[in-house]
């Protein structure tokens, strides 16, 4: 059997790492497969990928930003070039993999295969954009793998019956460490420097908390994507201006985390739009680190009934600072809530369970297809 694996980039966020577990995945359950991954530029994520895989190709999968709009002429040339190369790649394959939407050439390349073709969605659309993806899906005939309910949900206009959800997992931290007796609260708040990931609330939050509890402390860590380097700007400006360079530093993104969730006490991921599901949240609680979270998007199948962290109303700094304060004030509190997050982590977001589930679904997958 051969299978084609294609994902939007080969950097180390979220997506990226996700996408590599996968490929891992597949290797182990089709050890004589042939498997071949496409990315579209090199990058930190190929030393993750050949371990797993027969070949590594470097071509264009057609990713479209909303910038792309401002030139059309010229982005629609260069889709129907990367679809026409997307076509000649995929009709040498048995089953074609695509991790995220973004990878639009080989979404409309493969509506004129035969070829099993799995998508694996990683992102929430806009409505118009969930008419336009669902049309694309009912075309080529796709199999599809959500990254949670809420992903699945905004999907309003597929049948949703025939779809999978396959929440995502992570590895363990290669060594266990519980929280510190330390002189300081240390919260960390990892993600993209954007309008959206929360980065702002959090500081607001701080703000409200640093008076009465002097011994907090608050990591970001992330970086802007390219051209959007003003949003780190205008957040070290927001630092500066309410005085709380003590209390907040900024570190840019770092291919391995590990370190900073070594650092904390907890994680927040305070985003202000629903994420798609929020892998930030579980790395954290595989280090048994509790989590305050939005009570929005995929968020919500994470940190359920309080278990491991709390829920705080999105967008209300008032609510994640009072969250925040909770284990603050209460250590043994602190301990049973780090205690929930690492058993959450074993039973539902393991590198084991995702494995199981995901070969689950994925061999479902081809049976149906005799393959």
């Amino acid at each position: 059997m051969k299978i084609l694996c294609v994902h939007q980039g080969a950097e180390l966020y979220g997506s990226d790492r996700s996408f590599a577990l996968s490929v891992e995945t597949l290797r182990d359950k089709y050890p004589e497969a042939t498997l071949v991954v496409i990315i579209p530029n090199e990058g930190e994520l190929i030393p993750y990928l050949e371990p797993f895989v027969n070949e590594i190709i470097i071509q264009d999968v057609g990713a479209i930003q909303r910038s792309d709009f401002k030139l059309p002429f010229s982005t629609l040339i260069r889709l129907c070039k990367s679809s026409y190369l997307a076509w000649k790649r995929i009709k040498h394959f048995d089953v074609v993999y695509m991790n995220t939407i973004v990878v639009f050439a080989f979404m409309i390349a493969s509506i004129f295969s035969t070829k099993t073709i799995i998508h694996h969605i990683r992102e929430i659309p806009s409505k118009t954009e969930s008419y336009i993806f669902s049309l694309l899906f009912r075309l080529n005939k796709s199999f599809l793998i959500f990254n949670s309910q809420y992903t699945k949900n905004s999907f309003s206009f597929l049948k949703q019956g025939s779809n999978n959800v396959v929440l995502n997992g992570v590895q363990a931290f290669e060594s266990e460490e519980k929280i510190k007796n330390q002189s300081t609260f240390n919260i960390l708040l990892i993600g993209r420097i954007n309008a959206w990931k929360g980065q702002t609330l959090a500081i607001k939050a701080i703000e409200l908390l640093a008076s009465k509890y002097p011994q907090i402390r608050l990591r970001i860590v992330g970086s802007a994507a390219e051209g959007q380097e003003f949003y780190v700007e205008n957040m070290l400006t927001c630092i500066k201006q309410l005085e709380l360079s003590k209390y907040i530093e900024y570190v840019s993104f770092q291919n391995d985390p590990k370190e900073h969730f070594y650092w904390s006490t907890i994680s927040v991921v305070p985003s202000t739009k629903p994420e798609p599901f929020g892998r930030v949240a579980i790395e954290s609680l595989a280090l048994g680190r509790p989590v305050i979270a939005s009570n929005h998007g995929g968020l919500i199948e994470i940190i359920k009934a309080d278990i491991g962290g709390y829920l705080f109303n999105a967008g209300d700094e008032n609510d994640l600072a009072i969250k925040i304060s909770l284990l603050i004030d209460d250590e043994e509190l602190l301990r049973k809530k780090s205690v929930e997050a690492k058993d959450c982590f074993e039973k539902n977001f393991s590198e084991k369970v995702y494995k199981k589930n995901f070969n689950f679904t994925f061999n479902q997958i081809l049976k149906n297809n005799n393959l």
